[in-house]
C-alpha cells in the first residue's frame, strides 16, 4: 500500500460491518475516491466528525494495490460547513449537489476545474441569502454541465442553427440538448420559454458564482429556468435526480409556514 495526502469533499458514506464506513470523496488531485474509515461508526471515533457528508477535509490515505477501496490513515476538517448542515433549505441544496456529482462522475477521474467549482459552491451555499439560492444553483448546474461537456446549445436553434430573434417564440428541449425555434419545435419536443430566460441562462453560464450570491432573476424567470433540473439534466443522465424534489418540498413547506413547525 502507498500513502498519499489530499484535500477532498465528503460526498457520501455507507456502513461496513459493525464499526466501519466506506466514504466516497471528491478530490482535485485523485478524482473520486472510495476509502474505508475504520471505527467511524463508534461514538468516540477519531474519524466520525470528519467524514460527515459535505465536509471539506484533508485526508491521508493508504492506496490499496489489490482492491479499488483505499483506507484512511488520518482525516482533518478544513471546513465542516455547519451553516449548510444546520439549515434544512441549504442542506436540501447540498444533497442535490452531491447527487449530481455522484451520478455524473461515474469513474475515478474528475474533469479539471470541477473540484474547485464544487468547493466554491459549498462556501457560497453556506452564506448566500436564501432567496438567491435558486439563481446560484442554476449557475452551478450550467457551469458543471460545461465542464463535463454537456452545456446546452444556446447560440441558436439546435436543429436548424438559425439565430433566435427576440420577437419569435423560443422552446427549450432537454431531449434535443438546447433551444428550438418555433418552426423546428413542431417536429421536436420542447417547452416554451421566454427569450429573457435564454439570456439569463447565458449570463449564468458565464458569470462567476460569487457575483450571483445576492442576485434574483425574478419569480417568472426562475420558474422557467427550472427546465434545466427538471428536463435537461435528467435527459443527459438518463435518469431523474431524486433530491431535486426534496428541494421543492422543503421550499413549499417554508412558504406555507410548516417548516418551522416540523423543526420545532
Amino acid at each position: 500500500m502507498r500513502l498519499y495526502k489530499t484535500d477532498a469533499i465528503v460526498l457520501s458514506d455507507s456502513e461496513l460491518g459493525d464499526q466501519d464506513k466506506i466514504i466516497t470523496l471528491l478530490s482535485d488531485q485523485y478524482g473520486k475516491i472510495r476509502a474505508v474509515a475504520k471505527g467511524a461508526r463508534r461514538l468516540k471515533s477519531r474519524f466520525a466528525p470528519a467524514v460527515q457528508m459535505l465536509s471539506y477535509v484533508n485526508a491521508v490515505l493508504y492506496r490499496s494495490q489489490r482492491i479499488e477501496v483505499d483506507t484512511f490513515n488520518e482525516c482533518k476538517i478544513n471546513s465542516p460547513f455547519l451553516g449548510i448542515r444546520n439549515d434544512l433549505v441549504r442542506l436540501s441544496y447540498g444533497y442535490y449537489l452531491v447527487e449530481l456529482i455522484m451520478k455524473f462522475i461515474r469513474g475515478a477521474e474528475t474533469p479539471p476545474f470541477l473540484f474547485d467549482l464544487v468547493l466554491k459552491m459549498l462556501f457560497l451555499l453556506e452564506t448566500t441569502p436564501e432567496k438567491s439560492l435558486p439563481v446560484l444553483m442554476r449557475s452551478f448546474e450550467l457551469k458543471m454541465l460545461t465542464i463535463l461537456g454537456y452545456r446546452p446549445y444556446l447560440a441558436g436553434c439546435v436543429d436548424c442553427h438559425r439565430r433566435i430573434e427576440k420577437s419569435r417564440q423560443v422552446y427549450f428541449s432537454g431531449y434535443e440538448g438546447g433551444i428550438l425555434c418555433s418552426s423546428c419545435s413542431r417536429k421536436r419536443v420542447g417547452k416554451l420559454v421566454s427569450y429573457e430566460a435564454i439570456r439569463w441562462m447565458k449570463f449564468f453560464a458565464n458569470t462567476p458564482l460569487k457575483k450571483l450570491a445576492n442576485m434574483r432573476a425574478g419569480e417568472k424567470i426562475e420558474k422557467e429556468l427550472k427546465v434545466i433540473p427538471e428536463s435537461y439534466i435528467p435527459h443527459r443522465l438518463g435518469e431523474d435526480v431524486l433530491s431535486y424534489d426534496f428541494i421543492e418540498t422543503v421550499q413549499d413547506l417554508e412558504k406555507d409556514g410548516d417548516l418551522e413547525k416540523i423543526i420545532d
